[in-house]
Parts: C-alpha cells; structure tokens; sequence
C-alpha cells in the first residue's frame, strides 16, 4: 500500500513550515512575494511555450511521445520552482517587519507565514499539474492522472477547489499587517 497523497501534501507542507520557522518571519515574506512573481513568470512562460514551441511536434517529435500538456505543465513547474528558489536567494529587495513582539509572538507569526508559504506554493504545484492557467482561464482538470488525484485525495480537493482564497491569503495578512501592524 503506497501512502496517500494526503499524507505527502502534509509531509510538504511540515517542511515549508519548519524552514520558515529556521530562516524567520523576514525571508518567509520574501520567499512569499517571490511565490507570487514565480507563478505569473511560470505561467506566462509555459503559456509561451505551448504557443510556440511545443505545437511544433514536426520540429522535436520528442514532443509526440511525451504529450504536450505533460511538457507544459512541467514546464510550468520547473519555472515556478527554479524562480522562487532564484529570488529567495538572489533577488534585490528586502522585506523589513517590526521585531517589536515578543520571541514566542514572532515564532508564531514564522509559523503562520510558512503555512499561508506552503499552502501558496503546493496549491500552485496544483494548479500547474490540473494544467491551468492563471492568466488563460480557470481549473482545467483535463488531465486523467490529476483526475484520479483529485477524487482519491481530500487535500488535494481543497487545495484545488479554493485555490483562489489560498492565493490571496498571504495578501490579505500583507494588508492587515501594514494596516494594523507597529511600524
């Protein structure tokens, strides 16, 4: 019996979280508003590719084999993984936050952001893999492989099906955070 897609989406998300908790609240942000450009650069670039590149089969008759929505949807995913670790370790900005709480007030808010992290960064690794778009059109489950997922797995459900409140999570507690929180 293999372990369920549950259970690796969890093991997924532990992860994000306990890195977000070691590197703090600081560069989990940073590592969020990188997620965000990451995911318009994956899509528009994948969107590039499947508009002129991979409709080309008579060019790479490698593409016949593999399927065209398998290469882009990998391709999606290679941009949007190789993005966020790119600017989270090399872009030019800073993300400045109020270390004005307490220790266990910040290892909260660490917490907190490594979950709305991960939840943002496995929902989008969804969205690729059902092969849609967030610039074309909404969830597209044309692919059998990420059919079968979605009705064998219940997170996957609920990634899936409120993807959109989960992309704007992390922007709402930007907001709330500017507007409420101490300078």
């Amino acid at each position: 019996m293999f372990p369920s897609w549950d259970l690796f989406i969890i093991m997924m998300g532990f992860l994000v979280v306990a890195y977000s908790v070691i590197i703090g609240k600081h560069d989990t942000m940073k590592i969020i508003i990188g997620t965000y450009i990451a995911m318009l650069t994956a899509d528009g670039v994948g969107n590039l590719f499947a508009d002129y590149i991979f409709p080309r089969t008579d060019l790479f008759p490698i593409f016949q084999a593999v399927g065209q929505s398998i290469l882009i949807i990998g391709t999606k995913i290679l941009f949007f993984v190789s993005c966020i670790v790119y600017l989270t370790l090399k872009a030019r900005f800073d993300v400045e936050v109020s270390d004005s709480e307490s220790h266990i007030a910040s290892t909260f808010i660490s917490i907190l952001l490594g979950f709305l992290s991960a939840l943002l960064i496995i929902s989008t690794i969804l969205v690729y893999a059902s092969g849609s778009s967030f610039v074309l059109q909404s969830l597209n489950m044309s692919e059998s492989f990420m059919t079968f997922v979605y009705s064998q797995s219940y997170l996957v459900k609920i990634l899936l099906d409120h993807s959109s409140i989960i992309f704007a999570l992390p922007a709402i507690y930007f907001l709330l955070d500017s507007v409420f929180g101490k300078e």
